[in-house]
């Protein structure tokens, strides 16, 4: 079976508005939470001194998780990442520590299609396939 990859946002549970972070896996939702949290309480894990740590210490609860968009197409999954990231870069209240970083290139300024790296994407073909996979 096919991982499947998810993108999707945290939020304070009495603020689901207020995106403070965008991430991208292939565990389920719950694990990666989970992780999140479990790391950002870990005083010697690498995770602890990040934004992102320090924001999950201030919940009474568990952060909100909204899955944004899912896919067995890591290239679609990545391409989603990135734009949801650089929508919410500008809100300045993204926690991100590595702002689009995937596959090793750190990514700060808008996302194009033409950027999947070890691609030529025709114009428009991405977004396509992105509303085409929304709607199954």
């Amino acid at each position: 079976m096919k991982p499947i990859y998810t993108v999707f946002s945290l939020s304070s549970p009495d603020k689901p508005e207020d995106v403070r972070y965008i991430g991208l896996t292939s565990q389920s939702l719950p694990k990666r939470v989970g992780d999140l949290v479990s790391g950002s309480m870990n005083e010697v894990s690498s995770a602890y001194g990040t934004h992102l740590s320090e924001w999950l210490r201030t919940l009474q609860t568990r952060p909100l998780a909204i899955p944004r968009f899912e896919s067995e197409h890591r290239s679609l999954a990545v391409l989603e990442y990135k734009t949801l990231v650089n929508r919410y870069l500008d809100s300045g209240r993204l926690l991100n520590t590595k702002p689009g970083r995937i596959g090793g290139q750190l990514r700060t300024e808008p996302m194009h299609e033409q950027d999947i790296p070890g691609r030529v994407v025709e114009d428009g073909s991405v977004n396509s396939l992105l509303q085409a996979t929304r709607k199954q």
